[in-house]
């Protein structure tokens, strides 16, 4: 079985702007979610999930322990996304330090090889 990638290691290839990834674990499928949903259905997350990232960051130096009032902000991504990807795409975002790591993620085309094992190739549009 081979090593599941972590939301970090996923999020620094993603900034360093590779033209393919290759990922394994959990996360392949909260990204195949985040770029199957709709436009629209997209954007309304995206608003509930930047409310959370801004509550989490601007937490972070009181311990994070004021970050659970972002949990009633992340409902309308609940109910778009699920919880895993919700909660997944929040993980991405803070890590990322903020949203625009999920508009860059779009910008990728996912193929599933099988296995929990995943290839992001950036877009040719």
């Amino acid at each position: 079985m081979s090593e599941e990638t972590t939301v970090k290691e996923f999020v620094d290839e993603v900034k360093k702007n590779h033209d393919e990834i290759v990922i394994t674990g959990k996360i392949g499928k909260i990204l195949i979610t985040i770029k199957g949903t709709g436009k629209i259905a997209w954007l309304l997350a995206v608003a509930a999930i930047a409310i959370c990232v801004a509550i989490v960051i601007a937490s972070l130096p009181a311990g994070g322990v004021p970050a659970v009032v972002a949990i009633p902000a992340l409902a309308p991504a609940v109910a778009i996304l699920g919880p895993s990807a919700a909660l997944g795409a929040l993980q991405i975002a803070v890590a990322g330090g903020g949203i625009a790591i999920l508009k860059k993620i779009r910008q990728y085309d996912i193929v599933d090889l099988g296995n929990d094992k995943y290839v992001l190739r950036k877009s040719k549009k």
